[in-house]
């Protein structure tokens, strides 16, 4: 579990902790053989990502953690 769940602005309020977490993206593939992992999107990849406020754009530009922090993971089952 993770030790800092309480800490994140979206839960802080509520009682919803985070289970795990993982650096791997090719680590669910070990899950399934039919899983093949196929692309990783970054949160800052998107269009109108700046929106989010001067801050956290620079806090995810500057700091490696952040900029990998908020992942979109797409999978394929063959």
């Amino acid at each position: 579990m993770s030790t800092k769940s309480a800490l994140h602005d979206t839960v802080r309020k509520s009682k919803a902790t985070f289970k795990f977490g993982m650096d791997d993206d090719k680590a669910i593939e070990a899950w399934h053989p039919k899983l093949k992992h196929v692309q990783t999107y970054l949160f800052n990849e998107f269009k109108g990502w700046r929106r989010m406020g001067i801050i956290l754009t620079a806090l995810m530009s500057v700091i490696p953690q952040m900029k990998t922090s908020s992942r979109i993971l797409m999978y394929q089952i063959k």
